[in-house]
């Protein structure tokens, strides 16, 4: 498949000097939906009428039509602000019966019971995704004034969550969620403010309507059966307020009631529980077990005292939260209505109710995995009319002033005027538009004409209905992110990722300046060329102006920064291509692969020149050049040449002196480390056993940028230790004990510290010569991308689909 870029080239050099978020040019733009009037098709005396898009309306009796709006001839009540201490009756409209809870005083601790329900087919409910290693109990930190670097930015957007996007207009408010990170972001300047705390994970946010606290919920562990932690942010100063922990597993859905005095969780399918907080002290309150999955609850903002929960097996919960005079005790009453007959089963499995949102005059809209959407009145608990307005599941749902806005998981983004005041109800498809991903979060204004809507593709969207366009504000990885690597001047940042997408950022704004998607192909590492290498370079633009990329397919790739193509397409191996490197004087490319072979191509032609296979089968895992050429002792090395080395799995390495413009090549050392005959989690290594591989820690290898007799060396042996090897002297002359295997490695330009990260979680930094270490968190899987920038002031580390920049301090 041929690559596509996301900026055309003649868009990009005016692009790359302005901001992305101003200068951006819009995605491809939809004219308006043919308008249809929505009028009944069939009638039900008790349940509403479903609408579709064609047909007319057979002849109603008035008494129907009156049926569909609810009760008429009521003078709505004006709404008026909620305070804590307002007492809010029970709506006499409301049906409420008792169900059996788990009741509690604020003092009173609780013990989750742990009821298991059946997994939910719609793709609403959060995925825990289970994390490679734990994390590790042992750190390391630094105190605050004698730190060595400091987490500056969070590249991308974490598109797994579920309702991870809040964005208050009133206020400006713009929040997401990257991994474990909460990165609160000025949308105008892109500046962020990063809620650092969570060990797993972020599930979903909610935030207080007075815009002041922000809570977040993450897992603390590795899996579905690891607490969940929910933490409560003050927005102003970006610190953890409270810590809360009840769930078991993760929760997916919460929401603040409209006087902020409740919390409302709801734990995922392995639990079944829903838990009500109270703000004053945070402590659960009230527990109730659920007979069916929840996928999402939200408060009803006309009253401090009701919420609605929607979920599998058809269901639609109206939620009432009781208290006693003296408020010391909470109790949670329960009421299902009466389900339409379509509402219930499609091909004879019971829908599944994803999403909902209320409109104006006690109207609830609710959403299906069949794309069925219900409009409800909550004064009498009764559904008012449904239609079906897409064949998949939607997602996520926004309403105000008659407007509702569909976000489905094919992405199509529906704007819908709905008038339920009328006989008969009305219903129009106003606009619509394709995002590139699934749609679980959706927040618009109170016109309902700006909003931020998010997709799994890592990206958040800025939409603009009345001029119907489409900006993407953030845009990251979807999946993990396998390789980065910084331009020789260190302007540019490229990162590529497993699904097959290659970005890249500028470096002083790390806004992203371009897209390279390869489909169905996954980008397993980068490289740039030299400035050396470029023709087109100049002293005004001295950045390199070419990335070469390689694939899981065997196959690599080198692209055009200038035009946002593939220039060269090189088919070097028949495995997946694990390391690739351009030599100093970029005229080639050296790769290796899973299957133990090292090619070394021409970057021009694509040409393999010679395939090096003395590693003998074991996976190549990492490859680096230099120019700095060391005083061996019985090796006349000539200056204008360079050197390269090559570590494979079996922890062997191998170093290289060559000139390939001369056709020179040749072996200078080969170094062997000895390991034990077990891996780290006690299986038995097999002789010849290839897939014995992917249990051990990779071997990661490095020439010394400030010492050219030097070789740094770390990877699975008796002991777990960084190895400074003497190419001249031919053996190690010093090692530095680690706390962690290491799983990637970079050493800073200027040569005084190293960088690794490790499978639990932790990202170190060490002194070259000292050997003194710092451990810093913020990741939530093994760390394998470690790249140091050529200019030293930064560090850029990844475990899955976050891209953590970190700043050097010292």
């Amino acid at each position: 498949p041929s690559p596509t870029s996301s900026l055309p080239p003649s868009q990009l050099n005016s692009f790359m000097s302005v901001s992305p978020r101003k200068g951006v040019p819009n995605p491809a733009t939809y004219e308006p939906l043919e308008v249809h009037q929505f009028t009944p098709k069939a009638t039900a005396k008790d349940i509403g009428v479903l609408l579709e898009l064609h047909g007319t309306r057979p002849q109603q009796k008035n008494t129907e039509q009156a049926e569909w709006s609810g009760k008429k001839g009521e003078e709505e009540e004006e709404e008026k602000p909620l305070r804590s201490d307002d007492k809010q009756p029970a709506r006499e409209a409301i049906c409420v019966e008792p169900l059996v809870v788990l009741q509690s005083s604020p003092s009173h601790t609780l013990t989750p019971p742990s009821p298991t329900l059946p997994p939910p087919l719609a793709q609403k409910h959060f995925d825990v995704r289970h994390p490679r290693s734990l994390p590790s109990e042992h750190l390391f930190v630094a105190p605050p004034s004698q730190e060595g670097m400091k987490l500056g930015k969070v590249l991308g957007f974490g598109g797994r969550g579920r309702g991870n996007v809040v964005w208050q207009p009133a206020t400006g408010l713009f929040a997401y969620t990257n991994g474990g990170t909460v990165i609160v972001e000025d949308l105008s300047t892109g500046q962020q403010k990063l809620l650092i705390g969570h060990v797993g994970e972020v599930s979903t946010l909610t935030l207080q309507h007075d815009a002041c606290l922000l809570a977040s919920a993450g897992l603390s562990g590795g899996g579905v059966a690891s607490m969940c932690e929910i933490r409560v942010w003050k927005t102003s100063s970006a610190r953890c307020y409270k810590v809360l922990s009840y769930h078991v597993g993760a929760v997916v859905s919460m929401a603040y009631s409209r006087d902020d005095r409740f919390l409302v969780t709801v734990g995922s399918y392995h639990e079944g529980l829903l838990a009500l907080w109270s703000t004053h002290t945070y402590t659960v309150v009230c527990v109730s077990a659920l007979t069916h999955t929840v996928l999402e609850v939200m408060w009803d903002p006309s009253t401090a005292y009701e919420f609605v929960t929607v979920g599998t097996e058809a269901s639609v919960s109206f939620w009432l939260v009781e208290e006693d005079q003296t408020h010391s005790r909470v109790q949670l009453k329960l009421h299902k209505p009466d389900m339409p007959a379509a509402l219930k089963k499609h091909n004879d499995r019971y829908e599944e109710f994803t999403s909902l949102c209320f409109g104006d005059k006690s109207t609830l809209f609710v959403v299906s995995n069949t794309g069925m959407v219900s409009v409800w009145d909550t004064r009498e608990n009764r559904c008012l009319i449904y239609w079906r307005a897409e064949p998949n599941e939607i997602g996520a749902m926004c309403s105000n002033r008659g407007r509702l806005v569909t976000g489905s998981v094919r992405g199509f983004l529906q704007l819908w005027q709905v008038d339920c005041s009328c006989s008969p109800p009305t219903v129009t498809m106003v606009n619509s538009m394709q995002l590139d991903g699934a749609i679980f979060s959706a927040v618009f204004d109170s016109k309902m004409e700006l909003g931020v809507v998010s997709s799994t593709s890592g990206c958040i969207w800025y939409i603009n209905w009345n001029d119907k366009t489409s900006v993407k504000i953030v845009k990251g990885h979807s999946d993990k992110v396998t390789g980065a690597t910084f331009s020789e001047h260190s302007s540019l940042l490229a990162t590529c990722g497993h699904e097959g997408a290659l970005n890249l950022w500028k470096s002083d704004a790390l806004e992203q300046t371009i897209l390279i998607q390869v489909p169905r192909k996954a980008c397993t590492c980068v490289a740039f060329a030299p400035s050396c290498a470029s023709s087109s370079s100049s002293e005004q633009d001295p950045s390199p102006l070419l990335c070469a990329v390689g694939y899981s397919d065997g196959t690599a790739r080198v692209c055009s920064i200038a035009s946002g193509k593939v220039v060269t397409k090189l088919q070097p191996h028949q495995s997946s291509v694990r390391t690739i490197a351009y030599s100093p004087d970029g005229h080639v490319i050296f790769s290796g692969c899973a299957d133990g072979l090292v090619a070394v191509s021409n970057a021009s032609t694509g040409m393999v020149v010679r395939v090096i296979s003395d590693h003998q089968g074991a996976p190549i895992t990492d490859l680096h050049t230099t120019r700095r050429i060391p005083k061996i002792p019985g090796k006349d090395i000539p200056d204008h040449t360079y050197m390269w080395l090559v570590a494979s799995g079996d922890r062997r390495v191998s170093v290289w002196n060559g000139d390939w413009k001369r056709d020179m090549c040749c072996l200078l050392d080969w170094l062997t480390f000895p390991g034990p005959s077990v891996a780290p989690d006690g299986t038995k290594l097999k002789k010849g056993d290839k897939s014995q591989y992917d249990l051990l820690p990779p071997s990661l290898a490095r020439f010394s940028p400030t010492e050219s007799d030097i070789l740094v060396y770390t990877g699975y042996g008796k002991e777990t230790c960084v190895h400074f090897y003497s190419l001249s002297q031919k053996v190690v002359v010093r090692k530095t004990a680690l706390t962690h295997w290491a799983t990637g490695m970079d050493i800073s330009p200027g040569g005084h510290l190293l960088a690794f990260g490790c499978q639990e979680h932790l990202v170190t930094l060490m002194d070259y010569e000292e050997g003194s270490f710092q451990d810093y968190t913020g990741h939530v899987d093994s760390v394998g991308v470690v790249c140091f920038s050529r200019c030293g002031q930064l560090l850029v580390t990844s475990s899955v689909s976050d891209v953590h920049v970190w700043e050097i301090i010292s």
